[in-house]
């Protein structure tokens, strides 16, 4: 009882040291950038109303870089910790699939989106959740197939069901994945190859939210190359 006790308890302080290292780590730039231009301010900049406005931007865009972190870690934080619990409930995929389609389109009227999938295909998940996770995948579709000139982009949503589990794909026709990262999707603040960095917007947690989300649900998800970028998520009944 004592030795599952302190195991329990060693699994709490690593995770919580591991989630403050992961703070630190990821807050360090922003701050900088943000300390280096209020200084610049104070010595000169203040005078300059063209370089005042700039340091002002660049000061909001990288609070805002901060709080979208701290609130994507503090989500994964939740939901590790059992504080943050999926709300299981059976509800139809297809009709997920079809409220994502929309979404999309309303990202990018001229995306071509294909569901591969029964009508009447029930699952038993946290829809909400569900849905974060599958709008972080479609988001990086979007991102990186623009970036790689794709058009137009095609995103195709399909699902089989057997007997134990359910298995989810969504599909882009973009360049897939980096063989040499794409071992590491799921890690936090990773973005793959150097075009994947901080200018693009990203801050890396976006498929490890999508992981951890997952796990909590009991599934797996899994990311592959098919012609293009695949993420596979897998439901069991």
């Amino acid at each position: 009882t004592f030795n599952d006790l302190f195991r329990r308890i060693k699994i709490d302080f690593d995770r919580e040291r591991q989630f403050t290292s992961d703070v630190s780590h990821e807050l360090k730039t922003p701050l900088a950038v943000i300390m280096g231009q209020a200084k610049l301010l104070q010595r000169w900049g203040k005078d300059d109303a063209k370089q005042l406005d700039k340091s002002l931007s660049t000061i909001v865009r990288e609070s805002k870089s901060m709080s979208a972190i701290i609130e994507n870690l503090l989500q994964i934080s939740r939901i590790e910790n059992g504080k943050l619990k999926p709300q299981l409930e059976r509800f139809n995929l297809f009709e997920l699939f079809e409220r994502l389609r929309e979404e999309v389109l309303s990202i990018n009227a001229l995306a071509k989106i294909n569901i591969d999938c029964k009508e009447k295909l029930f699952v038993i998940a946290d829809k909400e959740l569900l849905h974060q996770v599958f709008t972080v995948i479609t988001s990086n579709s979007l991102k990186y197939c623009a970036q790689a000139g794709v058009d137009p982009i095609i995103l195709i949503f399909s699902a089989k069901e057997t007997s134990e589990k359910t298995e989810i794909f969504i599909k882009d026709n973009g360049k897939g994945f980096d063989s040499k990262t794409i071992d590491h999707l799921f890690e936090r603040f990773y973005r793959g190859d150097d075009s994947h960095n901080r200018s693009d917007g990203g801050c890396g947690l976006g498929l490890s939210i999508a992981k951890t989300i997952i796990n909590a649900m009991e599934g797996s998800i899994s990311a592959l190359n098919d012609d293009g970028a695949k993420i596979l998520i897998t439901l069991f009944n």
